[in-house]
């Protein structure tokens, strides 16, 4: 028996690498159009994930994608779709830490908690807005992607209207709304 579970280990140690290669082969879309791919092709998307991205086209925009297996749910655009709203609330709430952060190295005093907590609802509600960008079911095994897309305008459109921000925070949030985003995009590059 010590012989066969070294072989399994021996022959996943193998597999592994080479399935990996495969896939990294079968995500090139090379001249797809965003949100569609050939038949078997994964969109580029699919393998960006979520963060802040500087589009080609021009547009700054936060991107979530979530994902649903067959074997998770009957509905799997639904699943996706709430995957991808918590996943875009994720991506948000990283933003405010970089906010958060940007503060500690200037100095800035701490927040009273009010502050901070008020934000968190104020971003859930932005986030909610996202809309479907695209959607690809994988034809191999029915895993089933959306992609959420909120355009930084928009995002900074929902924080100057939201009702739930001292006047202050917004403030702060608006001012660094475009640094804060670019750190992030940049940490996507990497």
């Amino acid at each position: 028996m010590p012989v066969l579970s070294r072989l399994r280990a021996w022959s996943s140690c193998l597999l592994l690498p080479l399935l990996a290669a495969s896939l990294s082969g079968a995500c090139k879309t090379a001249g797809s159009k965003e949100g569609s791919a050939r038949p078997g092709r994964v969109p580029a998307w699919v393998m960006q994930g979520s963060g802040a991205f500087a589009l080609a086209s021009g547009p700054k925009v936060f991107r979530a994608v979530g994902a649903a297996m067959r074997h998770q749910t009957s509905d799997l655009q639904g699943f996706a779709r709430q995957r991808a709203g918590l996943e875009l609330d994720r991506v948000l709430r990283s933003w405010r830490i970089v906010i958060l952060a940007r503060d500690r190295e200037l100095g800035a005093g701490p927040r009273p908690k009010r502050d901070v907590e008020n934000v968190a609802p104020a971003l859930r509600s932005i986030a909610a807005g996202a809309g479907i960008k695209a959607q690809w079911q994988d034809p191999g095994d029915g895993s089933f992607f959306v992609l959420l897309e909120l355009e930084l305008s928009e995002f900074k459109k929902g924080l100057a209207s939201s009702q739930a921000l001292d006047p202050g925070v917004l403030e702060e949030l608006l001012e660094y709304a475009d640094p804060a985003f670019a750190e992030m995009a940049q940490a996507v590059k990497q």
